[in-house]
C-alpha cells in the first residue's frame, strides 16, 4: 500500500485540509510556538512528502523542491513555499520546463499554485503544530495523487504542450518563442524552427504588443535567429544545453542521459 492510499482513507473524496489562509491574525501568531511549527513542517515533510515523492520517482531538488523528468523531456517540478512573515503557512507551487532548451532561471510560468490545479483557489497549509503538520502534509499528497500528478501525465503528449504553449494558457510569457523553437530543434526539424521564427510577427501576440514588449520580443526572435544560423550539430547542441542546464541549476546528473 502508497502513501497516498493510506491518507486516502480518511476522506470519501479530496476536500481542503484547514481554513487556506495564508495569514494568522495576532491572536494566532501569540498562540502558536514557533518552534514547535518549524519541528512539525521538519518531521512530517521527511516522513510524509518526501516517502511519497520518492514512490513517484520524484528526486529531492535543493532543499524545498522536487524534480523528475518526462518522456518528451520535460522537467516536472514541485516546490514548497512557506510564507515569509512568520504565519507557518505553506502552498506549493507546480511547473514544467524543458530540460532542452537554454534558461536564466527557474520559473512556474509553465504551471501555476496547487489550488489552480485542484479548483482555481490559493490555498495555504497551516503546520502550526505536530498534528495539524501531519494533516496537512497528507492532504496534500492527496492533492498532488489527484490532480497534479495527472496534469504531469497529459505533458507526455508533445502536441498537446506545443499547442498550450502557442495559445499562452500558462503565464509563461514571450519566453515561449525560445520554448517552442527548441521543440522543432530537439526533434531535428530545422526548417520548422525556422518557418515558426519568421512568421511570428504575423502572430497576433506580436501584433499587439506595444513598446517594450515589441521590442523584448523582437530581441528572442534574433537570439533564436543567431542559435539557428550556427547550429551545426544539433545533437551536440542539444546535448550542451542540457549539460548546463543540469550543472548551474544543479539537476539530478541523471537526466542528462535521456534522449529526448
Amino acid at each position: 500500500m502508497g502513501l497516498f492510499d493510506i491518507f486516502k482513507k480518511e476522506m470519501k473524496e479530496f476536500q481542503y485540509c484547514g481554513s487556506g489562509e495564508h495569514l494568522k491574525n495576532d491572536d494566532e501568531m501569540k498562540a502558536m510556538n514557533a518552534e514547535e511549527a518549524d519541528a512539525a513542517f521538519k518531521k512530517y515533510k521527511k516522513e510524509i512528502l518526501d516517502v511519497y515523492m520518492k514512490e513517484q520517482g520524484f528526486d529531492k531538488y535543493k532543499t524545498s523542491s522536487y524534480v523528475r523528468l518526462n518522456k518528451i523531456g520535460l522537467i516536472e517540478y514541485i516546490n514548497l513555499q512557506k510564507e515569509q512573515h512568520g504565519s507557518r503557512t505553506f502552498t506549493v507551487n507546480i511547473a514544467l520546463f524543458p530540460l532542452y532548451a537554454p534558461h536564466l532561471f527557474i520559473t512556474i510560468g509553465f504551471g501555476d499554485r496547487i489550488g489552480h490545479f485542484v479548483d482555481d483557489n490559493d490555498f495555504w497549509w497551516d503546520y502550526k503544530d505536530m498534528d495539524t503538520a501531519r494533516k496537512s502534509f497528507g492532504n496534500v499528497v492527496c492533492a498532488l495523487n489527484e490532480y497534479v500528478l495527472p496534469w504531469f501525465e497529459k505533458h507526455n503528449d508533445e502536441t498537446l504542450y506545443e499547442e498550450e504553449l502557442r495559445n499562452e494558457k500558462y503565464r509563461l510569457g514571450y519566453d515561449s518563442i525560445i520554448w517552442i523553437t527548441h521543440i522543432f530543434i530537439k526533434n531535428n526539424d530545422i526548417a520548422g524552427a525556422r518557418n515558426y521564427i519568421e512568421n511570428i510577427k504575423d502572430m497576433n501576440f506580436y501584433k499587439e504588443a506595444t513598446g517594450g514588449r515589441k521590442e523584448y520580443i523582437d530581441n528572442k526572435v534574433k537570439e533564436m535567429q543567431e542559435i539557428l544560423a550556427g547550429l551545426d550539430d544539433v545533437k551536440q547542441y542539444i546535448a550542451d544545453v542540457k549539460k548546463k542546464n543540469v550543472t548551474e541549476f544543479k539537476l539530478p546528473a541523471k537526466m542528462m542521459e535521456n534522449k529526448k
